[in-house]
């Protein structure tokens, strides 16, 4: 049920879920602080892949979202 959209590097933010050779990283503080400096290391430029959650109300999905 999960979705994915794909989304320039310098619009990820703390708290997203992104797919990175297969893995699904979660940004953090520490990737995030000297703008995106863990994803320019790992030569991340361009578009990702940020994971789309789905958000559930009364047994059905209401809507999908980058951070639960």
């Amino acid at each position: 049920m999960t979705k994915f959209e794909l989304v320039d590097v310098k619009n990820v933010i703390k708290g997203d879920t992104i797919l990175i050779e297969d893995k699904m990283i979660t940004v953090g503080l520490v990737q995030n602080k000297f703008g995106n400096g863990f994803l320019n290391t790992k030569g991340m430029r361009g578009m990702v892949s940020r994971i789309l959650f789905p958000k559930w109300h009364s047994g059905k999905i209401v809507k999908y979202v980058t951070q639960l």
